[in-house]
């Protein structure tokens, strides 16, 4: 027997609230009872987030590969689904294994593998850790490989050698077509730090 609109699909018999706006991708129309409480039309519905979790996880010889859901159209690092949010699957491998992250710090990878969870494959760090790690592996988009880069190493050097010698930044700035603060960060190295 189907359930009546207005009731959770999932068979708990709640009611749903009703849709704010319309999203075509889950289904709600403005106006309309939603199919679903929150959380309670996930596929996975009755089975524990741990067991979930490590189905979707190849362990390898090495790394062991989230294969699911990925963060940047698949680009990314994983991400998981519980608790009625989403979260990066290393961070969760990490609480699993670990417990709590605390407060202003990272997990990060020693493998440089985003896709990785394996738990001794994971260190707590901070965000200084984080870039050094980046740069290290050639994985940060820095100087002319971000694809954004208007300036080259050799205009940076210049700009620094023309400040050096008493060029005012804002003059600077204005010549080479940036603000005054990106300028700044570059001759005080917070930007291109890569460039001598």
């Amino acid at each position: 027997m189907p359930i009546p609109v207005g009731l959770c699909q999932c068979g708990c018999g709640r009611p749903t609230g009703i849709a704010r706006r319309t999203n075509s991708c889950y289904g709600h129309i403005r106006g309309q009872p939603l199919r679903y409480i929150v959380g309670h039309g996930f596929r996975g519905k009755g089975k524990p987030p741990l067991e979930r979790f490590w189905a979707k996880v190849e362990k390898g010889s090495d790394c062991w590969n989230w294969t699911a859901a990925r963060t940047n159209s698949g680009l990314g690092y994983g991400h998981f689904f519980v608790r009625g949010r989403w979260i990066r699957t290393h961070r969760f491998s990490w609480t699993v294994a670990f417990g709590e992250i605390p407060k202003g710090r990272m997990v990060l990878h020693k493998c440089n593998n985003k896709l990785c969870v394996r738990p001794d494959h994971l260190y707590l760090g901070n965000a200084e850790d984080n870039q050094r790690d980046r740069i290290a592996s050639g994985n940060g988009n820095q100087g002319e490989r971000h694809p954004l880069h208007r300036l080259t190493a050799d205009i940076v050097r210049q700009i620094r050698s023309r400040h050096h010698n008493g060029e005012k930044a804002k003059d600077l700035a204005r010549e080479f077509g940036i603000g005054s603060g990106h300028l700044c960060n570059i001759i005080h190295r917070r930007l291109w730090k890569c460039v001598d």
